[in-house]
């Protein structure tokens, strides 16, 4: 769960895992599907996991940067004249800035 959405819970006097999430799952398919189909869904994904490359660390370290996807585009929606990307599906994502409202998001090819 994202530290500022734990945060809310917390301000709030919940425990989040008091409540019966339902995890859902998403791969290179069906992510696009969620993110252009109604109702639109927001994953969160794990865009970097360095977790693994630091062995000796404890649990509770664990090295990842998540981020919010906000839509799905085709190349063609934002770069029309490269002919070779027009087909290929991109994922625009936000990183959750508290601090930076302004801070632009990234899109990600998958």
């Amino acid at each position: 769960m994202l530290k500022s959405i734990r945060k809310v819970f917390e301000l709030l006097g919940i425990k989040p895992e008091s409540i019966q999430f339902q995890k859902e799952e998403f791969n290179g398919q069906n992510i696009i599907d969620a993110l252009t189909n109604e109702p639109k869904k927001c994953p969160v994904i794990t865009a970097c996991d360095l977790t693994d490359f630091f062995i000796s660390r404890k649990k509770e370290d664990i090295i990842s940067h998540a981020m919010v996807t906000a839509g799905a585009l085709k190349g063609s929606e934002f770069i029309p004249t490269n002919t070779i990307l027009a087909d290929q599906w991109f994922i625009k994502c936000k990183n959750s800035y508290g601090n930076d409202q302004d801070q632009q998001g990234k899109i990600q090819y998958i």
